[in-house]
This record gives C-alpha cells, sequence and structure tokens, in this order.
C-alpha cells in the first residue's frame, strides 16, 4: 500500500507545536492557506501587531530506488511579521516581543521537532530577515523567516477528527450548540478571535465526558447486584454558548491519537 505525503498534515502539525508552547499563547500562528491566509494575517497584525505563518512544506526525493517514498530533505519555513508601529506602542502592547525575538522562539520551538508520521527530527538551517520596503498604505513591516529541514519516510495514517459543527449559524445573538461526530472528541472554543486550544488561558470546553445514573420513573437511582448504580455509557453532553451580534466564534476538536479539525472548519461569526 502507498504511502501519502500531505504537506498540509505536516503544515498544521508544525503550527500546533507553537501554538502549545507557552511564549505563544498571546502570539497569533496560522497556516498559510491561500483560501483565508490574508484575513487571518489581518487579525493578527491589527490585534498585536505581529504573528507567524507556517508556509507550506516542500519534499525533494533523489533516490527513486528506495521504497516509500523516502524523502531526503523536507524543508518547512516559519514566516514572523511585525508591524512595529503597532507591535511597539507600550500603551498598547508594553511587553511586546521584536519580529527577531519571535523569530528566535520559532526557531526554539520547532528545532528537534519531530511530527507525527516523519522518521527524522527538524533542524534549524538559516534564521533571516527579509528586507521589505514599503507595503499597503505605506506601513513598513519586519520579516524574519525560519528555514528548517528534516527528512524520512512519511506515514500519515493518523485518523482525522470530524469538523465541527455549530448549530444555528449566525447572525446573533443566540444561543450556539456546537457538535462533532468524531466519538469522544472535547470541544474547545474562544469568542475573543484567539486560537481554541486547551493550552490557551481563553478558550473554554464545549463539550464534556458525562456518565448519569440510570433512575426508575420516580427519579429513584437502579443499582446492580454489586451495590453499584447503573450508569449510562459515557457520552458527550452539548452545552449552549451565548453569542452576542458581532462575535466571531472559533471552535476545534481534539482527541488524543487524532489530528485536529483544520484551521477553515472552524470559524464562525455571528
Amino acid at each position: 500500500m502507498p504511502i501519502l505525503f500531505d504537506p498540509i498534515v505536516l503544515q498544521d502539525q508544525a503550527r500546533d507545536q507553537l501554538l502549545s508552547l507557552p511564549p505563544f499563547a498571546n502570539i497569533p500562528v496560522v497556516s498559510a492557506d491561500p483560501g483565508d491566509i490574508n484575513t487571518q494575517i489581518n487579525i493578527a497584525l491589527e490585534r498585536l501587531g505581529i504573528g507567524a505563518q507556517i508556509l507550506v512544506p516542500n519534499m525533494h526525493a533523489s533516490n527513486k530506488n528506495q521504497p516509500g517514498p523516502y524523502f531526503d530533505k523536507i524543508r518547512l519555513i516559519a514566516e514572523v511579521i511585525e508591524n512595529p508601529t503597532l507591535n511597539r506602542d507600550v500603551n498598547l502592547n508594553p511587553d511586546y516581543l521584536t519580529a527577531q525575538q519571535v523569530a528566535m522562539l520559532v526557531a526554539a520551538g520547532l528545532h528537534w521537532y519531530a511530527p507525527a508520521g516523519i522518521n527524522e527530527r527538524f533542524y534549524v538551517t538559516d534564521v533571516a530577515s527579509v528586507p521589505v520596503p514599503k507595503l499597503k498604505d505605506g506601513k513598513v513591516f519586519n520579516i524574519f523567516h525560519v528555514e528548517l529541514t528534516g527528512g524520512g519516510g512519511i506515514d500519515y495514517s493518523m485518523p482525522k477528527i470530524a469538523p465541527v459543527t455549530a448549530t444555528p449559524v449566525g447572525p446573533g445573538p443566540q444561543l450556539v450548540t456546537l457538535g462533532c461526530a468524531t466519538a469522544g472528541a472535547a470541544i474547545w472554543y474562544t469568542l475573543d478571535r484567539s486560537y481554541p486550544s486547551p493550552r490557551n488561558p481563553s478558550a473554554r470546553m464545549a463539550l464534556l465526558q458525562a456518565s448519569n445514573a440510570v433512575t426508575n420513573d420516580d427519579g429513584t437511582v437502579i443499582y446492580n447486584l454489586d451495590g453499584q448504580p447503573v450508569l449510562n455509557e459515557p457520552g458527550m453532553v452539548n452545552y449552549p454558548i451565548f453569542v452576542d451580534a458581532g462575535k466571531t466564534l472559533a471552535a476545534r476538536a481534539w482527541l488524543q491519537g487524532y489530528l485536529p479539525t483544520k484551521p477553515d472548519q472552524f470559524i464562525f461569526k455571528y
């Protein structure tokens, strides 16, 4: 059976690796998605003045006789973009980090990182600034590229979590119930446009595991012969979330051993 390489999976895993690290709790990191990347970059820059994006990886295989495929070189680039005028305003952002500092944090966070499905770890080959004179509206941006290289056989056989659903979807204000078809998945959500991750202090869990005792018609609990209460099968309980008008609800499903939902499947505007 052929082994397939999905660069988007590798890209998303690298992004999630950075977002799981404490220094990136308040630094937006997105995947470079041609369909929605401009919107996400604008959100990141308008909010904090600095952000990072993981570009789509590329790979090279020189030995055609290797079973697999086996890639000699897998190249990954993380790009840090800073709007210094906004980012370095001490009134808005007193504890700001420069593009160079964030680039070094990216390098530290991804150096020796081994995503699921790759045999060799990534290592940093270069951290360099990209000169940008003037961009749109006369703004000057600082941009740093962190280049990483790895290699090895690729096998992405990890199952994927079903997309997050929201009922109803816009316009607000209203109560919204989030769902996911993957049994056992936990959904985390935010309303402040930050990344919906279990490590994000602003995120909240929308679905909780629950085991409920079985009762008689009069409400009394039914017990087994050993004296233990009879429990329903563990399931997911939905808790409606109040979303005000104009808010953006970001939600993502997580489950150990599964790839989380993709970034274009968890944004709902109200």
